[in-house]
């Protein structure tokens, strides 16, 4: 019996012994458990610590190379301008090899290049009638041709911009321009001249001894056509001069209206004599014998009178004033007028142009001290943009209409015997479609 109970108690010690031993096990599991966790933990932590540093560095890497890269002085900025002066050193350097080839073609060809136009919006070389050559070519200063008969003329930009045709746009077919176009593009043309025109004048017909056309339709085929290549081209060619004879004067005395056969040949060069004593039906008449090279030559339509004005205006220097009139001096500084001071070349002068005894002598080089109708280009001070006498010298018939039926035909400019702030390079003035007279000569277009 003894020994039952003391195995038995045995049994029960070595079971609290195990459970102790269990216990203590479980115990330490559960302390390295606690410990693993608080490893991970501290390991975690130092993950996103090293993350948030990690993106610290790279946003602060982000900045540094940001900067670096933008920026006056950043890399982009400074391989955008290096790229520049790369492509402006391109540039000048091809500018300087054309120049070279342009002065080689001058020297052993004899050829002029047109420089400083902008063909997108105005282009005078393929405006140029066949057969012609450039005898000046820096647009600044005003571009020349001769064409094959030895005449001269020179480019009178009218820019295809939205500045100008506001309505009728710079996109329209130049190889199919409507007659309802051509009404818009004159509308656009006019309000751009506005400056210019005076009411009680337009481009319209009104008799064949008028303007010399056989009627209505073929006045309105030739003014449309005009405003086509105006529109196409981007300008048109003006007489250099006013038409002029090389070798005689017509003299007729002071007969306005006596009927005097037309003999003479006209001419567009310097030291011409003025071709006066015509209606401004004949000069329409000569104009047309002015046609070359696949240009036809026509007196100056009104609203081309005005783009003349409009061009010495944005491009020759000339202030409005100096123009159209408005202070006390108007045009007379750059016209021949009885009240002018210009310095005179070479040439001859006629102080009594109306005389048939009238005598044509040399001039004396200096500033011109008397009224004298003068031959063309005899003054330098007469010339802006290469164009001579547009004010002063002799009035221009043009094609335009008077709306005085007594009176429907128009001349433009001044005259030698009259002052340049009454009769400035823009003015308006009508006569019969009689009237001939030792006074009024005319300009010749080409389109």
């Amino acid at each position: 019996m003894l020994k039952i109970e003391t195995l038995y108690d045995s049994i029960i010690i070595k079971e609290k012994s195990y459970n102790a031993l269990k216990g203590d096990k479980q115990k330490m599991e559960k302390t390295r458990e606690k410990k693993k966790l608080k490893s991970l933990n501290s390991q975690s932590a130092i993950t996103l610590i090293a993350l948030v540093v990690t993106i610290i560095v790279l946003l602060i890497l982000a900045g540094v190379t940001i900067a670096a890269l933008s920026g006056p002085n950043g890399i982009l900025t400074k391989a955008n301008q290096a790229r520049k002066d790369t492509l402006d050193a391109q540039n000048t350097e091809n500018a300087t090899l054309q120049g070279y080839e342009d002065a080689i073609d001058y020297t052993v060809n004899g050829i002029i290049k047109i420089t400083g136009v902008d063909t997108k919006i105005t282009d005078p070389e393929e405006a140029m009638p066949t057969g012609a050559t450039v005898i000046e070519g820096d647009a600044s200063e005003g571009i020349v041709i001769r064409d094959e008969n030895g005449n001269e003329w020179v480019w009178v930009e009218v820019p295809r911009t939205a500045e100008v045709y506001p309505t009728a746009g710079i996109d329209l077919d130049v190889n199919d321009i409507t007659d309802e176009q051509c009404d818009t593009i004159y509308e656009d043309l006019a309000k751009y001249t506005s400056a210019y025109r005076e009411e009680g004048y337009e481009d319209t017909f009104y008799s064949t001894d008028q303007a010399g056309f056989a009627d209505a339709n073929a006045y309105s085929t030739a003014k449309n056509n005009m405003l086509r290549s105006v529109y196409k081209y981007g300008g048109f060619w003006i007489g250099r001069y006013e038409v002029g004879i090389e070798n005689s004067y017509r003299s007729y005395g002071n007969d306005y209206y006596t009927e005097h056969p037309i003999t003479e040949t006209p001419v567009i060069k310097a030291n011409a004599y003025p071709f006066n004593y015509v209606r401004c039906s004949q000069a329409q008449t000569l104009s047309q014998q002015l046609s070359t090279g696949g240009k036809t030559g026509s007196l100056m339509l009104g609203i081309q009178w005005d783009l003349t004005c409009k061009f010495l205006e944005t491009k020759g220097g000339l202030t409005q004033a100096e123009i159209k009139g408005g202070d006390e001096i108007g045009s007379t500084n750059w016209g021949n007028y009885s009240n002018s001071s210009i310095m005179l070349v070479s040439g001859k002068y006629n102080s009594f142009p109306d005389k048939i005894d009238g005598n044509w002598l040399d001039v004396e080089p200096g500033t011109k001290n008397g009224t004298m109708l003068l031959t063309t280009g005899v003054s330098e001070d007469t010339k802006k943009m290469n164009i001579y006498d547009l004010a002063g010298s002799v009035w221009e018939w043009t094609l335009e209409y008077s709306s005085n039926n007594d009176a429907p035909c128009v001349r433009r400019g001044g005259c030698y015997s009259v002052t340049g702030f009454e009769y400035m390079a823009s003015n308006h003035r009508v006569n019969d479609t009689t009237s001939c007279i030792y006074t009024i000569g005319f300009r010749t277009v080409l389109y």
